[in-house]
């Protein structure tokens, strides 16, 4: 994702196996240092759906048919860096209960992990929104939603973000299309 860019869109793509669903710990890019699901953004000419399709195959080894790439939900993050310059991010959520292929290392995503989804990793290893929808989306509620956050950068420390507002989380009968 070009972070140079105000506006962008994203995708998050969860894998899920009965009552459990497969994070990974963040290595690099937007929400390093926490877990997460895999993902990423559109290129020229892709649907959100298949962008999703496309990231969950690069970034885990999953390949996933369209149709079995369930969307849960969007989140428009509002984030500010320390410097005050303000990009804002819509990520659309996919739920994935089938697929085919073998678990793949990647150097983005270290130490895949089932986690049972009423167990989460430790909140101080979740991006700080994440508990105000991420229950709800990995039980199938359908959410629209905003949640803001500041990104702060100090020299030789990671960057630590932090919420600045309550996140409004909606739930929603029907979603837009992303096809």
């Amino acid at each position: 994702m070009d972070l140079r860019r105000k506006n962008l869109v994203g995708n998050l793509i969860f894998p899920m196996q009965g009552d459990r669903v497969l994070l990974g710990f963040k290595t690099k890019k937007l929400t390093i240092g926490c877990w997460n699901g895999w993902g990423g953004g559109q290129k020229d000419g892709e649907t959100i759906r298949q962008a999703a399709q496309r990231e969950l195959e690069e970034e885990s080894g999953f390949l996933a048919r369209l149709e079995d790439l369930e969307y849960v939900g969007k989140v428009t993050f509002h984030n500010q860096k320390s410097g005050g310059r303000e990009f804002h991010v819509e990520v659309h959520m996919f739920l994935v209960w089938k697929w085919e292929g073998e678990l793949k290392p990647n150097a983005e995503m270290k130490n895949p992990t089932w986690w049972p989804i009423n167990s989460f990793p430790p909140i101080s290893e979740l991006m700080p929104s994440d508990p105000d929808w991420l229950p709800l989306v990995l039980r199938g509620v359908r959410i629209d939603g905003d949640a803001w956050q500041k990104w702060i950068e100090e020299p030789g420390k990671p960057v630590r973000v932090v919420k600045t507002k309550l996140s409004e989380i909606r739930k929603v009968e029907k979603l837009g299309d992303v096809d």
